[in-house]
């Protein structure tokens, strides 16, 4: 995911920037499923938290540009 795709991602899906995870709506939490499940994504194995959570930082990190 380059960050170009994750900020049309959270501009297609309205999904808040830089807040904490546990401040999202339902909604916002299933489209951050839906937007992990477009790309395949799998929380880490032994990992605590769901992968919407997981998924949701990752994308906060591409969306800043720290991940390429």
């Amino acid at each position: 995911m380059t960050p170009e795709q994750a900020k049309a991602s959270v501009a297609a899906y309205d999904i808040p920037v830089n807040v904490d995870f546990f401040t999202l709506t339902s909604e916002q939490v299933k489209n951050v499923t839906a937007i992990a499940d477009t790309y395949k994504y799998k929380r880490p194995k032994n990992s605590q938290g769901s992968k919407a959570r997981h998924f949701y930082k990752e994308l906060m990190r591409h969306f800043k540009g720290e991940l390429k």
